[in-house]
């Protein structure tokens, strides 16, 4: 996958904090659509969830189509709501109908019907 938010300085780069395993459901679909990022980080926050990152919806994608051969997001988009673009500003991620992965910076209390958020967890034990 190349894209012009993996290389950019304006994307500020994720710290991952936890380990890197993870776990996120095996959906082609975001949930929480036609909600803004604000009102999905609180969702996750107050359920103890975790955002997705950039690097772990890269990890997800890649696994996605290993299991399932389908490629997540292309009807939908979601928001990085574990990273920023540009200070204030998220980015909006998925795939085109081409199958190309596209990244966009939209202000967070942006909602569209067709937008929404992937959370993770991190397990116990793998």
């Amino acid at each position: 996958i190349r894209n012009w938010a993996l290389v950019s300085e304006l994307v500020a780069a994720t710290r991952e904090i936890e380990d890197f395993w993870f776990t996120v459901p095996r959906t082609t679909e975001p949930d929480m659509l036609d909600r803004t990022a604000v009102e999905i980080q609180r969702t996750y926050k107050k359920t103890g969830k975790l955002g997705m990152s950039l690097e772990r919806y890269l990890v997800f994608v890649a696994r996605m189509r290993h299991l399932t051969g389908q490629t997540p997001d292309i009807r939908s988009k979601m928001w990085i709501t574990n990273g920023k673009y540009e200070g204030k500003a998220m980015l909006v991620v998925g795939f085109d109908s081409a199958g190309e992965f596209t990244a966009h910076g939209w202000m967070p209390n942006f909602h569209s019907p067709m937008v929404g958020g992937r959370y993770t967890w991190i397990p116990d034990h793998i």
